[in-house]
């Protein structure tokens, strides 16, 4: 099963990763849209944002990951390379054994909290005075510590399957659980549950997951067995001494990404969550989508940094970013111009007002992602502890503007500008840490990033505002009907197409040159030529098969 795929190039194997896993996380991104707006439609704005309430108290058990994920993915990465199965028993062993531990520990403390803080929280916070708020949240919070007792595990499978370079495999894994997912959230919906139920039954999922990751695993590497005996002391303190400082860097996250939820939470309505949550997601399009196609990078730098290759990783950091902004400013422009018809057609008229937490949001655009790419090759070489020191800065700037702005009656837009602000004004240290450990000018870095991709921004904004200006797309209340919904969704796709495109184009004649325009050309003709082979494969096996009929 993994004849050749070690033999492959990082370049080639760094490629192949990124397609591979644009394609099914893109898929699974998408699928989140239409099942947020299902679910939604089903349980109603409060239940759902109980559930996201409860989900960020889960989701900082999240940092007890320690880091080790990232460490697992390096070193297992290293390993394989160098074929020392000795080693490769230890670290997978050691990580699986203490993500089961930590496991087992967390969910008794979640119990706890739902025992315990619920009730203290549910009686002090008139925020939280919603219909069945505390039966529900501790039921929910119940079924979510149970399932944290395998989630830890199931991760460190992940990561060996990443580490091994073979994200086809966890591509197929998360396809065919998305299906099942789905399945799940039709069936439970449309038998009047709510979302108690729906937690369960999703959950229940995961667990189907996690015993494909392992059967994959196994057959992978069929010389890694689960033993304790491999668990060993030096291994690790090996883990650990890259993982603390990513285990810093998760906090950090963390209180970024789920300060916004208890703050709204506890301070502004637990219904309210649901409304930013949507908004949250339509910020997603332009951010999460070309993050996908990073997780590849970990192990690539790794597998550089191991062979003191600075000059590739001055260049994987470059055109990485280059491509990532690209891709962002695409989506980012026209999404700013079109969040309000977007919300309300996707939503309703009542989540169009919220267009603007989109817009504050998507300011971050123009700064953050000039680090995506650096952050990853950071921790690929180990070389993150200034970075999370950064992070740690936004973190704290986060949560105190964010409930200082709320206190001022600033509401919903007081959580956005809190979240952003902090990233405007600290970028530029991150990218001068960057700068110096990979050997790179600032000149150097105007000259190949910022000009090749922010002009064309400007560009599509005035023709995006001159489009917009001639004639809106939408208007806000006419799609009542069916008929209505469907005009108004056409126009917003040809209007979210025509600022993605012209963006697109300008980055590829301007923004690129011969030679990477030549190996643009030359994926896209591996990718027909390995679609003609699949579906040749395909046609020969069903002709097989029909002639042993």
């Amino acid at each position: 099963m993994n004849c050749g795929v070690k033999n492959l190039s990082v370049k080639s194997k760094l490629i192949r990763n990124t397609i591979v896993n644009y394609a099914i996380r893109f898929w699974g991104f998408a699928l989140t849209f239409v099942l947020f707006w299902y679910i939604v439609g089903n349980i109603g704005e409060t239940e759902y944002g109980i559930y996201l309430f409860i989900t960020a108290i889960t989701g900082y058990f999240g940092i007890l990951d320690l880091g080790i994920g990232n460490s697992l993915v390096k070193f297992v990465a290293q390993y394989h390379a160098e074929d020392d199965k000795e080693k490769l028993n230890e670290v997978i062993n050691t990580s699986f054994f203490i993500f089961l531990f930590i496991g087992i520990a967390s969910a008794l403390i979640i119990f706890l909290i739902g025992t315990f803080l619920l009730e203290f929280l549910s009686g002090t916070f008139p925020a939280l005075d919603a219909p069945d708020f505390y039966p529900k949240a501790r039921a929910i919070i119940y079924i979510l510590g149970a399932i944290f007792m395998f989630s830890l595990s199931l991760a460190s499978l992940k990561g060996i399957l990443a580490g091994l370079q073979r994200y086809d495999i966890l591509a197929m894994i998360t396809f065919i659980m998305s299906i099942v997912n789905v399945v799940v959230v039709v069936l439970v919906l449309s038998m009047g549950m709510g979302v108690v139920e729906l937690v369960f039954y999703t959950s229940c999922v995961g667990l189907i997951g996690f015993i494909l990751t392992a059967w994959f695993v196994q057959k992978l590497l069929p010389h890694v067995t689960i033993k304790f005996s491999y668990v060993k002391r030096d291994m690790i303190k090996v883990l650990m001494d890259l993982s603390m400082s990513v285990f810093l860097l998760s906090v950090f996250i963390m209180v970024i990404y789920y300060t916004d939820r208890l703050v709204i939470g506890l301070l502004v309505d637990v219904t309210l969550l649901t409304f930013y949550q949507a908004a949250w997601k339509l910020y997603g399009i332009p951010t999460r989508i070309p993050e996908i196609g990073l997780y590849a990078v970990i192990p690539a730098a790794s597998e550089l940094e191991a062979t003191d290759n600075l000059p590739a990783l001055r260049r994987l950091f470059l055109r990485g970013t280059k491509y990532v902004l690209a891709l962002s400013l695409a989506l980012g422009v026209p999404l700013f111009f079109l969040s309000e018809g977007m919300l309300t057609i996707w939503m309703g008229d009542e989540y169009g007002q919220y267009y603007i937490i989109v817009q504050i949001l998507m300011i971050s655009i123009f700064f953050d992602f000039n680090n995506y790419v650096a952050t990853q090759i950071l921790i690929g070489m180990n070389r993150i502890k200034k970075f999370v020191r950064y992070y740690g800065i936004v973190a704290l700037l986060n949560l105190c503007l964010s409930v200082f702005l709320v206190q001022q009656g600033y509401g919903l837009t007081g959580v956005a500008l809190g979240t952003t602000i902090p990233f405007v004004l600290l970028e530029v240290l991150f990218l001068a840490h960057v700068f110096k450990v990979l050997d790179i000018k600032w000149g150097d870095y105007a000259k190949q990033v910022f000009a090749k991709t922010f002009p064309f921004a400007g560009i599509v904004s005035l023709a995006m505002y001159g489009a917009i200006l001639l004639r809106p797309p939408y208007i806000i209340g006419t799609h009542t009907t069916l008929f209505g919904l469907i005009k108004d969704s056409v126009e917003i796709v040809l209007y979210f197409g025509f600022g993605c495109c012209l963006y697109l184009l300008l980055f590829y004649f301007k923004g690129l040159d011969t030679k990477e325009k030549g190996e643009i050309k030359h994926i896209f003709n591996r990718i027909k030529a390995r679609l003609k082979f699949w579906g040749k494969n395909n046609g020969n096996s069903q002709m097989d098969s029909e002639d042993k009929k």
